[in-house]
């Protein structure tokens, strides 16, 4: 009892917090149970605990009293960072024996395996000495040689920032650029729309429906003209989570709407060198001077390299930089170092057509699959991770459904959708999957 009480009063328990099962306190102190039943008895009737038939023993409202002057922490803790669905899903994901085509990386046997020498911190200094409040120097120049031959962008060193991550990229422009009431224009579905950057900076997002070949321009000029839209954020390549492809016209009719009101893009192609035929061109390169261009090797390094880089005019790249330097966020230096050794290797581009060819053949074998179906639908992908599946009978209960049978899939609600659809990363689809996964979705109860 006195352990109870000591904890309300200097605050690691809080009014509403859930005290352990009578069976495990009574294990926990080493005593009998009936010990702790009477203890408790005494608590409820100081007015510290309340006990619930059926649900357990909780710390009372009132117990905030004896609190002192304890700061109460959990008013802090009111902002939720991912949804309830997505922290069931990363939780699931852990578990061994699912399969997992939820999480959006690539399995650890597809990333490509470059040779890193060793280095002494002498070395890591002198490379220190090389970055700047817009990156490591070496890798910029990697950056702007990259672009240049694989995306035929003509980009200047002063236009690139190297990122954590495209995320940072949009968390630094949605910090810099917009206030608080701004609205961010982005597709639907999106995985912009699971960000929790965007409510947490005050910015607004209004969602634009697509259809086969992107962005619908006229909804976009419609929620222009009656939402105020300050940006339109969008990820023409591959797109996540429909793995679609915006058309060549459709782009050219994007970037002369936006040049029209005057609106920036901020084009997102962290999936643009995982492309299994010819890239159409980027928006950046119809439009370089109203669009902001964002890119990733997260992606094909893993998570654990978060490096990225955002194209932009000197001026906004500068802006961003500083903001980003004010605010403590500076770049690692040795992932920087790695990215380049890799972007440099004279193998990265045979490991990356490899790369590309394997995720072109497991994208194949998932269509054919659903194809032997007849209620799924998907539609053919040329590049990225996802396959976006739709259902007519999918819902909330069906995708249990199919977390039960051990498949982790991302709903559309995830992404700001009403779509009975679930996004498929085929990229961990492996082939002793083939039949298990041709199982779960064959025997989808509706």
């Amino acid at each position: 009892m006195r352990s109870i009480i000591d904890g309300v009063q200097k605050g690691r328990l809080l009014p509403g917090t859930k005290l352990p099962p009578e069976r495990k306190m009574a294990i926990d102190f080493s005593v009998n149970r009936s010990t702790v039943v009477r203890a408790l008895e005494e608590l409820q009737s100081l007015g510290i605990v309340r006990r619930k038939q059926g649900s357990g023993t909780y710390i009372t409202e009132t117990a905030a009293q004896q609190q002192a002057d304890y700061v109460d922490w959990r008013q802090y803790l009111q902002r939720e960072w991912t949804t309830e669905g997505q922290q069931q899903l990363e939780q699931l994901s852990q578990q061994l024996g699912m399969l997992d085509l939820y999480t959006g990386e690539l399995p650890r046997e597809l990333i490509p395996s470059f040779r890193f020498p060793s280095f002494d911190w002498q070395e890591i200094l002198a490379a220190e000495s090389l970055q700047d409040h817009r990156g490591y120097q070496p890798l910029i120049e990697t950056v702007q040689h990259h672009l240049q031959k694989n995306f035929s962008l003509q980009v200047d060193t002063s236009e690139i920032m190297i990122t954590s991550g495209a995320q940072q990229a949009i968390f630094l422009i949605l910090q810099t650029m917009l206030d608080p009431g701004d609205v961010v224009a982005v597709e639907t579905p999106s995985f912009l729309t699971a960000l929790p950057i965007f409510h947490h900076s005050g910015i607004q997002t209004q969602g634009i429906s697509m259809d086969d070949e992107g962005i619908d321009l006229a909804k976009l000029e419609q929620a222009i003209l009656q939402q105020k839209v300050r940006m339109i954020m969008v990820n023409p390549n591959f797109q996540n989570p429909t793995g679609k492809t915006m058309s060549l016209a459709r782009r050219k009719g994007l970037v002369a709407l936006a040049r029209q009101y005057q609106l920036p893009i901020l084009e997102d192609d962290v999936f643009g060198e995982l492309a299994f035929d010819q890239l159409l061109p980027s928006l950046k390169k119809l439009d370089p001077e109203n669009v902001l261009y964002t890119g990733s090797m997260s992606k094909i390094l893993g998570s654990s390299i978060k490096v990225g880089w955002l194209v932009a005019p000197t001026i906004i790249a500068e802006k961003l930089a500083s903001a980003r330097q004010m605010m403590d966020f500076s770049m690692s230096i040795f992932p920087q170092v790695l990215t380049n050794i890799a972007l440099t290797d004279p193998a990265y581009a045979r490991k990356m057509a490899a790369l590309r060819l394997t995720l072109s053949e497991r994208a194949e074998q998932m269509m054919t699959l659903f194809a032997l179906q007849r209620d799924w639908q998907v539609d053919p992908v040329n590049g990225g991770y996802y396959l976006w599946a739709e259902h007519p009978q999918l819902d909330a209960q069906h995708v249990q459904q199919l977390l039960q049978a051990g498949l982790l899939s991302a709903p559309a609600e995830l992404f700001g959708s009403n779509q009975r659809a679930i996004r498929l990363n085929f990229a961990r689809f492996s082939p002793q999957d083939h039949e298990r996964f041709y199982t779960i979705i064959s025997t989808l109860k509706t």
